[in-house]
């Protein structure tokens, strides 16, 4: 287990992201305040005090990150991930802007009539507006008629194949470390997706039928934890469509080793007595 993996960053982490990860974990593990065995928060926090004192002076790691084997491929890989499959940054000052107005499908064709009577307006002058007006009519009938109609349908996605329960839809890991379960029950699908804790960059997404439960490794690093809910699939674009419910874990996820034991978790999506995962319901934006 190499420093990274102690505080739970990747070889490319930045030192900013080094310093937020090593706060983060001695605010949990700090002797003081950990609830589980002395013991193990001791060893903990030694080996977090170990790796921030190396990988927070840029000399020190620098000599170190040439200690790690492979320390080359790893950077290789990691950064070919973040090319390919980070997604482009949104403009920041387009959020700020109210979304564009839709194209409206129930056009009403209005006309506004003005008749103008004179005391001394002849037969003559009433049959002559009564033919304008019946002729505007006509054509304004005529190009409500023949002007296209957007279809009801153009703007409404449509059902997709189902991935196998268990799919992982996209992923950026490498290394593999520890196992994750997921389990669920009841009806419909569910996207469950991981995101690192420090980057809040996408990591992984798996697809899990209701009712089943599934098994993935992932790599070492502590990660947010959130999915989607819904009952048809209209791909990954739309995901259930209008109807998608959107979660998040409110804890954090941490896989490590530990001596010689690796630290995994199973996660049980469905309401249960004495439970421990408390989830809250957010934004599609925000998923």
């Amino acid at each position: 287990m190499t420093y990274y993996d102690v505080l739970g960053v990747p070889v490319t982490a930045t030192q900013g992201e080094i310093k937020a990860a090593y706060i983060a974990q001695i605010k949990f593990f700090h002797p003081d305040v950990f609830t589980g065995p002395p013991e193990v928060a001791k060893v903990k926090s030694a080996q977090l005090n170990e790796a921030y004192s190396v990988l927070s002076s840029p000399e020190k790691r620098r000599i170190y990150d040439k200690t790690i084997p492979n320390f080359t491929a790893w950077t290789s890989a990691k950064a070919n991930d973040e090319t390919t499959a980070a997604p482009e940054a949104p403009d920041e000052k387009a959020d700020c802007q109210p979304p564009p107005p839709r194209y409206s499908h129930d056009q009403e064709q209005r006309q506004k009539e003005r008749l103008y009577r004179s005391s001394k307006a002849t037969l003559i002058n009433v049959l002559v507006i009564s033919a304008v007006l019946i002729l505007v009519l006509c054509i304004s009938a005529g190009v409500s008629r023949f002007s296209p109609q957007p279809s009801a349908t153009e703007s409404q996605p449509l059902p997709q194949v189902l991935p196998g329960s268990g799919k992982i839809l996209d992923s950026v890991f490498y290394r593999y470390d520890a196992p994750l379960t997921i389990e669920t029950r009841g009806d419909g699908y569910y996207l469950v997706k991981l995101k690192d804790k420090y980057s809040h960059r996408d990591v992984c997404s798996v697809f899990v039928y209701g009712g089943r439960s599934v098994n993935i490794d992932v790599d070492f690093g502590c990660y947010e934890l959130y999915y989607a809910h819904g009952d048809t699939w209209y791909g990954e674009e739309f995901l259930f469509g209008s109807d998608t419910k959107y979660y998040k874990a409110d804890d954090d996820f941490l896989f490590e080793e530990y001596g010689d034991y690796v630290y995994g978790w199973t996660v049980e999506l469905y309401l249960q007595d004495g439970g421990n995962l408390a989830v809250s319901t957010i934004d599609g934006s925000e998923f």
